[in-house]
Formats: structure tokens, sequence, C-alpha cells
């Protein structure tokens, strides 16, 4: 034995005096396998660690385990088996109570079987390394999927459940079984819990029974749920419901009117309108919601600008269904007009400043332009800043004065 050799070995007892001592490329008795790194374990300090043992592909999962003489806050990482050498994977801390949670996510997504430690870094003193464990990941994938069972037409509604062995992000959709064929409907992504949650909207207006199923896609494979059910029933209307009406019978044109009321037996935020009759048929005019409630208010805006009676209705409408309430008549009367003054005798002669203009002694009221759009209105008394824009047959304007932009 040379000195150098010597001095080799007198090390090597000094280290094992001191604790155990793992060289470089030694194979360890519990993986058969080679360390890229020597390691050590300061005597009477030791981590335990556990896995699940198998996960399907693409679903998290975690070592946890214990450790003894290793000081809280102290970093802990994951090593994994990878071509015959340890690498470090993950890494946390070792907790107030001894104890360790890591996620093991190498080879998340492929199927396979890894072997792990996990290796706890005491501050200034040697590494205490684990027992190894495997993780073996599966190729079972699984899609659970479910519904309400049962939802009135018109109402949304979704398909939900979890996948198994599929990532997160992953294709998924809803297919519906039309005329004994699976038709694809509604297109989502699997959520990062595994979830999913997809609209139902085939069918959505009509009462039925649908069959549905999701298909997920993932690296060209397609993993299908059971089939389910969703059974449209008529509506959130009752057979009994009913509908009351109001206005305020009388108002001038061009001034806006609502008509308002109750109703039973209808869902809030369901669609309500106004209906007004036009010859012999009931046209639609405007709409909202019922509100929580039960009531409602509408704007009653057919023939505002003109002159007249009106009969209007307000109506539920759906597939197969109409619930209308009480007609009721709106009047639309012209703006009150000033009392006629008393006639003089007409002026003879040319007009001249003696005989035309605004009678001596009459106030006049201040007005910007006029439009008027119903039959024989009667202006009287205004001084008009602007113009007086005639639209209608037999309109009166009297003791008025008209001023487009010239000094007053």
């Amino acid at each position: 034995m040379n000195c150098s050799t010597r001095l080799l070995a007198l090390t090597s007892s000094l280290v094992l005096a001191a604790g155990v001592f793992v060289p470089t490329h030694v194979a360890h008795a519990d993986t058969d396998a080679t360390t890229s790194t020597s390691t050590s374990t300061t005597v009477g300090s030791a981590v335990s660690a556990y896995s699940a043992g198998t996960k399907p592909v693409g679903q998290t999962t975690y070592t946890w385990g214990s450790t003894k003489g290793v000081p809280a806050g102290t970093k802990i990482t994951t090593q994994v088996l990878v071509n015959g050498a340890w690498s470090t994977s993950q890494q946390s801390s070792v907790k107030s109570d001894g104890t360790f949670t890591i996620e093991l996510t190498y080879g998340k997504y492929q199927a396979g079987t890894h072997r792990w430690r996990v290796v706890a870094l005491p501050s200034g003193k040697a590494a205490v390394v684990s027992n190894s464990f495997e993780l073996t990941r599966t190729t079972q994938r699984a899609v659970s999927a479910a519904t309400a069972g049962t939802k009135p037409v018109g109402q949304e509604t979704y398909g939900w459940g979890r996948v198994s062995g599929i990532p997160a992000g992953a294709h998924i959709e809803s297919q519906v079984k039309v005329s004994g064929n699976w038709s694809r409907s509604q297109v989502s992504a699997v959520r990062s819990d595994g979830t999913f949650a997809i609209e139902l909207t085939y069918g959505k207006r009509q009462p039925g029974t649908y069959v549905w199923r999701f298909v997920t896609r993932h690296n060209g494979v397609a993993t299908t749920s059971p089939e389910v059910t969703l059974e449209r029933t008529g509506s959130d209307v009752a057979r009994d419901a009913s509908i009351r009406a109001y206005s305020a019978g009388t108002k001038t044109v061009g001034a806006d009117t609502y008509t308002w009321g109750s109703t039973t037996g209808i869902g809030a935020g369901t669609r309500i309108e106004t209906q007004v009759r036009i010859g012999d048929r009931w046209s639609r005019s405007q709409f909202s919601t019922v509100k929580a409630d039960g009531s409602f208010v509408l704007p009653l805006t057919y023939g505002a600008d003109t002159a007249g009676k009106y009969t209007y209705r307000v109506a539920v409408q759906g597939d197969g269904f109409s619930v209308v309430s009480n007609e009721f008549v709106l009047t639309r009367t012209a703006p009150a007009s000033s009392p006629a003054p008393t006639q003089t005798a007409a002026p003879t002669g040319f007009p001249n400043a003696t005989n035309t203009g605004v009678p001596a002694g009459t106030v006049l009221r201040r007005s910007g332009s006029i439009v008027v759009t119903t039959p024989g209105t009667v202006i009287d008394g205004l001084d008009v800043d602007g113009s007086i824009d005639v639209q209608a047959n037999n309109v009166t304007i009297r003791n008025s004065r008209v001023s487009t932009g010239a000094a007053r």
C-alpha cells in the first residue's frame, strides 16, 4: 500500500468513526443503482417517506413522512432516479412537528414506474436520506358525469363531473344523442382540480328527455363518461299563472307613461312584453323581465306622438304556452290650448304697423321652436325664438311673435 492509499484508508476510517460514509458510485442496497454524489447520514437522524404507490397519469400526488433529529425549517428535497443517477426534483422545508409533504411531479404525464427518495439538508451537517420508494403512473383514465336530472324549459343548466388520468386544460366536450347518433354540442377544458362543467344547451326550449355524455381528448386518446339524462319540463310558468296590468288611462301626446302590475305563477326573470292592438291583430311593442316579487313595469310607447285611443295588454309567451293580462285602453290627448280671444273686425287696407302684429297689451309667453303634428292645434300668445314647423291640418297661429335670431 503506497502513501496515498494509506491516507485514503485513514480518512475513510475517521469518517466512519463519526458516522456512515457512502462513497461516490457505490450502489445502495435498497436501490441497486449507482448514485451520482456522495451522501452521509448523521447518527441519530432519520427521514421516513411514504407515497400513494400508484396514481393515474396526470393526477397530483405527494410524498409525506416524518423526520427525526432534523431541525424545523430544514431544507428537504425529493430526488428521483433517472438513468441510474439521483436527480433533485422539488423542495420544501421540515415543519415544526418534524413532518413534511412534497409533490411528486417528475413523470406526472407519462405512464411508468419511478423510484424516489427524500433528502434532508441540515445546515452545516451531513444530508439525511430517507428510504427509497416507488410511484407507478398508470394509463387508466376515467370521466364521471352528472346533471340536475330535471329542469324547466328555457332555464340554464349544466353537466359536471371529474376526470382522472387526464391533465388540466385537456379538451372536454358534451355530446347529445340525436336520432340514435352522438352529436357534439359544447366544448370546454378540464380545470386544474380535474373537474369540469359544461352548459347543456341542446333542447333548452323544447320539453323532453335528452341523453348526454362527456368526452375528453388528450394525446390522441378519447375517454368517454357514462351516459346521463336531463329532462326538460314545460316551463317555469305555472298552469294557473295570471297577469294583472294597469295604466294611467289618459296621457297627453308626447308624455312618458307606463303599464305596471303583478303576476302569479310566473318565475322571476321571465320575459314579459306589451302588446298593442293594431287593426284585428296584436303586435309586440316593448319587453322587460318579471321582478323577484312578481311585479313588472313596461313603457307604453306606441302612438306616443299621436292623439287617439290605444288598446294594450301584457303577455308572457313561450314554447306552446301564452299568458296574457286584461286589456286596457290608453288615451292620448292633444296639449291644452289657450281660450280663443274675442273676435275683432278685420282691418282694411294694406298691412302696416297699425293693423298687424300682436295686439297692444297682450302678454306673450316665451317659447323655443315648435313642430306641430296634431290637426286642429291652436298656437296663441307665444313669443317664439326660432321657428314654427306645421305638419298638420287646420293649425291656427295667432297673437304670437316669431323671431329667428333677430335682436329683441
